[in-house]
């Protein structure tokens, strides 16, 4: 079960962590390989990382992990201090360039780079959720349910694509009923909003506060001209 969690949490945050490192640590790109596999490694043999990814979920697993990046990148940094005073190294040794920039005055938006992490971390939950989904109504043999939310939910709220009619939904699936449509993507938007928010660790929402999380989330992770229109 600690191995699954492990995987789990690695494959939905891996992009995050690296663009951590890469915007708000400025490292270079494969030195940003380099850390967060060590980051991985010292979060696995710590424990404390998976026990907050299990407990909360969401926006304050996110938080902690934010702050699990910096104290970490801090060590090293420290580390390479020791070492070039002669010293153990400790935790290891963090790359020049990282160590230049790690405390460098007005050489990055630190908002910008936490802004930058939480959309990353937001898209690859939503990632993973929409494959989990794609893959239920595959293994159910009713892919005709994904395409309808597809066409109907995620162009629209996620890629900035016209709402299609539901006649021509329908006729792309083969059901001769676009009050079928309707009900079909009523429900996998249902199914989606659970499914989200059980990710984001929020839970015993009603209706309203999912539909409103759900249009929230996918327009934060959008094409800049859907959260345009999402925001005015």
């Amino acid at each position: 079960m600690r191995r699954q969690a492990l995987g789990e949490w690695y494959e939905l945050y891996h992009d995050a962590i690296r663009t951590r490192l890469l915007l708000r640590h400025r490292l270079a790109v494969e030195d940003a390989k380099d850390v967060a596999a060590a980051f991985v490694a010292k979060a696995v043999e710590d424990g404390r990382v998976l026990a907050s990814y299990d407990r909360d979920g969401g926006s304050q697993f996110r938080s902690y992990l934010i702050a699990s990046i910096d104290n970490f990148v801090r060590d090293w940094h420290d580390a390479r201090q020791r070492l070039k005073r002669g010293g153990a190294a400790g935790v290891g040794s963090l790359p020049e360039d990282a160590v230049a920039m790690n405390h460098a005055d007005g050489r990055g938006d630190a908002v910008a780079a936490d802004e930058a992490f939480h959309r990353a971390c937001v898209r690859s939950c939503i990632d993973a959720v929409l494959d989990q989904m794609r893959r239920q109504y595959e293994e159910s043999g009713e892919p005709f349910r994904w395409i309808v939310f597809d066409r109907l939910v995620l162009g629209p709220e996620l890629r900035n694509e016209a709402k299609p009619p539901y006649a021509k939904v329908a006729a792309e699936v083969g059901i001769n009923s676009p009050s079928k449509i309707a009900g079909i993507c009523t429900n996998a938007k249902r199914l989606f909003d659970r499914m989200l928010l059980e990710a984001e660790g929020l839970t015993g929402a009603s209706d309203d506060e999912r539909l409103r999380a759900r249009k929230s989330l996918l327009a934060y992770v959008a094409e800049p001209a859907v959260r345009a229109g999402a925001l005015a």
